[in-house]
């Protein structure tokens, strides 16, 4: 079948159109910050080096700010005694 006339696509006859609506693109703003903020979390925890001067630094500000609850400096010691560098749970 062939046309009788060229066919011209009209110039100015687009419309714009969006299929969210204002509140989601807010919502998207923040669902991307909260993505980017976690990923950045993530990243750091998982390039930071845990060595023994880190585990000791980390129990002695653990025990400075526990030093009036003795259920937690129980835990603390626990902690320090069986806690060994090769046992976390990532990495």
């Amino acid at each position: 079948m062939k046309l009788s006339k060229p066919f011209k696509r009209p110039k100015n006859n687009l419309t714009p159109i969006s299929i969210l609506m204002s509140s989601s693109v807010s919502d998207m703003n923040e669902l991307n910050q909260s993505f980017m903020y976690s990923q950045l979390l993530k990243e750091i925890l998982l390039d930071m080096k845990y060595d023994d001067k880190a585990k000791q630094s980390f129990i002695d500000f653990c025990r400075v700010q526990n030093s009036g609850n003795e259920q937690q400096l129980l835990r603390i010691d626990e902690f320090e005694r069986e806690y060994h560098l090769h046992s976390r749970l990532f990495g």
